[in-house]
């Protein structure tokens, strides 16, 4: 920074500083100055995911589901399904990642298929923290049984909100009975 206040000093009053340094000065405070935003702001910003895996934290399980409800959303938190799991226990996915699996009908560049939830899938998730980014259908879309209302207050008060990736130990139709209030 000094040498950019220099040089353009230089260039400004040329009687102070002659040309022979006011114009070197400035090159050099050019390159270095470019040099500087490449390393600031020309690196590829890496992808939070890829580095997640790179790091050894990424975590895949896989599940096979018999059946599945879903709960509505409450504004913008993403889908929320309740899977019942082959040898026991329910699996709860939520979040805007599940957006990726549904069916998209109205833009024919985007179009697709529901692909979740199903029978058979895997889930990427943080080894540490929990928390999944990703599912991978390995069989076909199996479209929920119903769609439950959002959780009633008591289901709240009594559990709190349900957290993504938690397998509970409750029955299926328990955790409906609960979510319906």
């Amino acid at each position: 920074m000094f040498m950019l206040s220099l040089a353009i000093f230089g260039l400004w009053f040329p009687r102070l500083l002659p040309g022979s340094v006011a114009v070197p000065l400035c090159i050099i405070s050019l390159i270095a100055g470019t040099w500087l935003g490449i390393q600031l702001f020309g690196k590829k910003r890496s992808n939070p995911i890829e580095e997640l895996e790179e790091k050894g934290l990424a975590e895949v399980e896989e599940f096979r589901a018999l059946r599945s409800f879903e709960v509505d959303e409450f504004e913008d938190e993403g889908l929320h399904f309740f899977l019942e799991l082959e040898g026991g226990g329910v699996l709860f996915l939520c979040g805007q990642y599940l957006y990726d699996y549904q069916e998209i009908t109205d833009d024919d560049e985007l179009n697709q298929n529901a692909t979740f939830p199903c029978a058979h899938f895997r889930i990427k998730r943080h080894k540490v923290e929990r928390w999944v980014y990703e599912v991978e259908p390995l069989s076909p879309y199996i479209p929920p049984e119903e769609k439950l209302p959002h959780y009633c207050k008591a289901y709240i008060k009594k559990h709190g909100f349900p957290e993504d990736g938690t397998v509970y130990a409750q029955s299926y139709e328990e955790l409906k009975a609960e979510i319906r209030g």
